[in-house]
């Protein structure tokens, strides 16, 4: 049907879109958290945590995201 071509071709075109974003370490994120990233000059991105990388000498966070909740 209609609402089953339109989902796939939705996540198709979001695949384009998944960001690495690195950040101060917070040990509460993990996958499938809610995020919001905020870059200047770039519109805000509301997505989901799809996995968090930790770099513990430097306090960072590398997360993952996978398809945007506002697209």
């Amino acid at each position: 049907g209609a609402g089953a071509a339109q989902r796939i071709l939705d996540r198709a075109l979001a695949r384009g879109k998944q960001q690495d974003v690195t950040a101060v370490s917070n040990y509460a994120v993990s996958p499938t958290t809610e995020c919001t990233i905020y870059i200047t000059g770039y519109p805000t991105i509301n997505s989901y945590i799809q996995a968090v990388t930790w770099n513990f000498p430097s306090d960072e966070m590398t997360i993952k995201t996978r398809q945007p909740l506002n697209i």
